[in-house]
C-alpha cells in the first residue's frame, strides 16, 4: 500500500505520491498521522491524516527533503531558501530564552547580508507566533549599531567580508541572549550558534552548543539530535 508523506510548508502542502494542495502557512507545519489512511478528494494517493505529531517530527522530516525537490504533481520547486526558512521557524520552538514564560515581547529577528531569496522567505514569517510571541522581521543596515542589535532575539546573517567575519569572531561572543544563525556554513564555528550546509543535495544544519550555553540560551535535546554538533576540531 502506498502512503504519502505530507508536510505543511510555505503556502503549499508537499505531498509524496500525491498532488500539491494549497495550505495556510509555515506556522502550522506538522506531520499528521493516523493508523487508517484516509483518501482525500482530488488526491492521487493516500495521505496519512489525523492527530498532530508535533513540530519536532516536522523538523526531522525536512531533513529527508532534497534541496531541490520537484516531485511529480508539484506545481513548483521547493528551494533551499524555503527549506532554510522552515528550519528557522522550527528552531524558535526548540530554543528558549531566559524568563521567556514571563516575557511576551515579540521575537524580533534581524536580517543582514542574506541572499535575496532567503531574505524573502524569512519575511514570510512576519506576524507568525511561537509560544504566543509574535515574530517581527527587520532588515539591518549595519552590525555596528548596538541599539539595533540590543532589540533582537535572533540575528540571521551571511558574512562575506573581513569586517563582518571579524565582528562575528570578536563581538558576537560578547552578546548574551542573541541567537545567531548563518545562511551558510562557517558561522557556527566563528562565533554564531547555528548554520546551514548541503549534503547529498539535502539541507542540513550545525549547532555550536557551547556558544548557545555562553549566550544563556537553552536548546532542546530533540533539536541537538538532528544537528551536526560543532566542536573546536570540526571540519
Amino acid at each position: 500500500m502506498r502512503v504519502a508523506y505530507s508536510i505543511q510548508f510555505a503556502n503549499t502542502l508537499i505531498v509524496r505520491n500525491a498532488q500539491a494542495v494549497p495550505m495556510a502557512d509555515v506556522e502550522q507545519m506538522t506531520i499528521p498521522l493516523q493508523s487508517k489512511p484516509t483518501r482525500f478528494p482530488g488526491w492521487s494517493g493516500l495521505c496519512c491524516c489525523g492527530s498532530l505529531i508535533g513540530s519536532w517530527f516536522a523538523l526531522a522530516f525536512l531533513l529527508f527533503l532534497p534541496a531541490s525537490l520537484h516531485a511529480q504533481g508539484l506545481p513548483q520547486q521547493v528551494t533551499k531558501p524555503q527549506l532554510k526558512a522552515a528550519f528557522v521557524y522550527n528552531f524558535l520552538k526548540f530554543i528558549e530564552w531566559p524568563a521567556e514564560e514571563e516575557n511576551k515581547d515579540p521575537i524580533r529577528i534581524g536580517l543582514y547580508g542574506l541572499s535575496e531569496e532567503f531574505g524573502s522567505e524569512l519575511k514570510k514569517l512576519q506576524g507568525k507566533t511561537v509560544r504566543s510571541q509574535v515574530i517581527e522581521i527587520v532588515n539591518l543596515e549595519s552590525l555596528e549599531d548596538p541599539k539595533s542589535l540590543d532589540s533582537l532575539k535572533v540575528l540571521i546573517l551571511n558574512p562575506d567580508d573581513e569586517a563582518e567575519q571579524s565582528w562575528l569572531k570578536e563581538q558576537a561572543p560578547k552578546r548574551s541572549e542573541l541567537l545567531i544563525i548563518g545562511e551558510e556554513k562557517t558561522v557556527a564555528d566563528q562565533g554564531g550558534m547555528i548554520d546551514f550546509y548541503t549534503q547529498r543535495d539535502r539541507v542540513r544544519f550545525r549547532i555550536n552548543r557551547k556558544r548557545l550555553e555562553q549566550a544563556n540560551l537553552e536548546v532542546s535535546s530533540k533539536l541537538l539530535r538532528l544537528a551536526k554538533i560543532v566542536t573546536e576540531d570540526s571540519p
